[in-house]
């Protein structure tokens, strides 16, 4: 199949026959496992080294899954076009981490771009 191609019906009906159905439950029970192994290594007190950092993407996806975190969410943004650049964008984030025993971590994270 080219992708290229527009698909018809048939073909898609075709394509995802391919595929078996999703185990939710055992999807359930890696996401949990993952989260404890994440949370294991990004311990509370390794979670309070970021504080006043930048992030980069990666860290934050890690930083939103780990257990000892109960709340990652962004409290301020920018973009910011570099025009020397070729009209570059630039995203900055600001984001707020709320850990299980109460301490806040403040991150930023840069995300660069083309428009």
């Amino acid at each position: 199949m080219n992708q290229s191609e527009e698909l018809k019906e048939g073909q898609i009906i075709e394509l995802l026959s391919c595929f078996q159905d999703a185990d939710t439950e055992r999807e359930k029970q890696f996401i949990m496992e993952t989260e404890e192994a994440v949370a294991g290594i990004l311990t509370t007190e390794r979670i309070k080294m970021f504080d006043q950092r930048f992030i980069s993407s990666h860290m934050e996806r890690l930083l939103a899954v780990a257990g000892n975190v109960k709340s990652c969410e962004t409290i301020g943004a920018c973009q910011i076009e570099q025009e020397e650049e070729e009209n570059r964008l630039c995203v900055l984030r600001v984001i707020r981490l709320e850990l299980d025993d109460g301490t806040e971590v403040y991150v930023v994270n840069v995300r660069e771009g083309m428009p």
